[in-house]
């Protein structure tokens, strides 16, 4: 049994990816260690978010400080360093989420004596960032990345390549259970061909291209129907659809539960992600195809890996290319059902979630090479 100490922006009440992947990976981790997470409160908005301490487990808890002056960088890394020298001293790993923890991590390192371990997930986390700091990071016993494409980006920019080890985020794979035409019916779109997209909705998502793409699904495909599940972060992109003559066509959720977007990912036809910010993973990609449907991404970030030879890949801020792979996919029954079955394999293959975890876990023990 190991003490592990992960310092995290995000862990609970789980509303996002970051939410999601550092509770999972603290509760599987705690099946055989003791598991401590340190996070800041952000607000005060949900009962839960609102809570300084928590136990989950025996083995697994969480311990919030309130952050004064919220979005600056400085005081969060105080902050953060000060609860681990309280909190933290008696575990022997230090694990942090995003770049900037990492940097926290390895300075605790240093003062503590640790193992201490950095993940980052996404491009933007590493662009940008000055020798000091990469030297710093550098100092870590292992930089894991989401892609092994995310690992080449980091390595070039002067990360240590000895150091760096790409694993892949999870997913859990579910029985295939669910009725589409009842989800289609409980959700208002029956006899629909549903096209659905999850993630914030705001331009760097490609949302802009998604919507400037429907007139020309429409004119081949008159019951199509777009989704976009996910917080709606730019109003303006409702506005667009409005102006386009499409947003009859569409319907924008803002957030959803859970158990809603399962839903939402079983009664759609097909499932677009069509960002122009660099995704180093696109776990929603991942999610679509563990629920056994096709999937359309763009050329960028790490969303090419994920996907491999089982979506249509077009290239990013190309409406023209994402309507035509969607008009291709609507009309070619043959073709979805040979994606979809091909990216639920690729899913079981390389991403689900347990045999991820354990991979992770080894990492973390230092018994992966």
């Amino acid at each position: 049994m190991a003490n592990i100490l992960i310092l995290s922006d995000f862990v609970y009440p789980v509303a996002g990816g970051t939410e999601k992947a550092t509770y999972e990976a603290a509760e599987f981790l705690s099946r055989k260690n003791k598991v401590r997470v340190i996070s800041p409160l952000w607000t005060a908005s949900n009962p839960l978010e609102n809570i300084k301490y928590m136990k989950i487990s025996d083995n697994f808890d969480i311990i919030k400080f309130n952050l004064p002056f919220k979005k600056n960088q400085i005081f969060k890394s105080v902050y953060f360093a000060i609860y681990a020298l309280l909190y933290g001293r008696n575990y022997e790993i230090i694990h942090a989420q995003y770049y900037g923890n990492g940097l926290i991590a390895a300075v605790l390192k240093f003062l503590l004596k640790k193992q201490a371990f950095c993940i980052i997930q996404d491009f933007e986390n590493i662009e940008n960032r000055g020798k000091m700091s990469v030297n710093i990071i550098n100092k870590l016993d292992r930089i894991i990345v989401s892609t092994p494409i995310l690992k080449e980006f980091a390595a070039s920019k002067g990360m240590d390549r000895n150091k760096l080890i790409a694993c892949p985020n999870w997913t859990e794979i579910k029985k295939l259970s669910y009725n589409q035409e009842q989800l289609k019916k409980k959700h208002g779109l029956l006899n629909n061909c549903v096209i659905l997209f999850v993630g914030r909705v705001q331009k760097s998502k490609g949302i802009e291209y998604l919507i400037r793409s429907i007139p020309a699904v429409m004119q081949k495909c008159k019951n199509a129907r777009f989704v976009f599940a996910g917080k709606l972060i730019e109003k303006e992109m409702v506005e667009l659809a409005e102006n386009s003559g499409v947003y009859g066509h569409c319907r924008f959720t803002d957030f959803v539960s859970e158990k809603e977007l399962d839903e939402y990912y079983s009664l759609c036809d097909i499932f677009v992600l069509p960002s122009i910010a660099k995704e180093g993973f696109g776990f929603v990609l991942a999610e679509a195809m563990a629920h056994e449907k096709p999937i359309i991404g763009t050329t960028f970030g790490g969303m090419p890996y994920v996907i491999g030879d089982s979506g249509i890949i077009v290239p990013k801020g190309d409406s023209e290319a994402l309507g035509k792979a969607i008009i291709s996919l609507i009309r070619n029954n043959k073709l979805r059902k040979s994606l979809a079955i091909k990216g639920r394999r690729r899913v079981v293959k390389m991403f689900e979630k347990e045999k991820v975890l354990k991979k992770y876990e080894r990492i973390l023990l230092k018994k992966y090479d």
